[in-house]
């Protein structure tokens, strides 16, 4: 996804990570791997459980209101064209 995220960026279309992993732990992979992703820690899983999450990768796609739109479980050969396919509908041509 890395070499899409800018161009999902300027059009309105952004990609979060949320991972059980502290902080600290997700903040030195990001930058490890040198990926440009907003990422945030939740060691106590509550937004996992907040949203029934009981897979991983689970992906969550929202519009611009706020509403979820797809949920998504694991992560595929065609899952990037999923991904792509969702910014076309969700932020055409901007």
């Amino acid at each position: 996804m890395q070499p899409y995220m800018a161009e999902w960026r300027e059009r309105g279309f952004d990609v979060i990570f949320v991972t059980t992993t502290s902080r600290e732990n997700m903040t030195r992979f990001v930058a490890d791997a040198e990926v440009e992703m907003d990422a945030y820690g939740d060691p106590e899983a509550a937004m996992h459980e907040a949203y029934s999450v009981r897979a991983l990768p689970t992906s969550f796609i929202l519009d611009d209101g706020g509403r979820i739109r797809e949920i998504t479980l694991g992560w595929g050969p065609d899952s990037l064209e999923e991904m792509e396919s969702w910014v076309e509908e969700l932020a055409p041509g901007r």
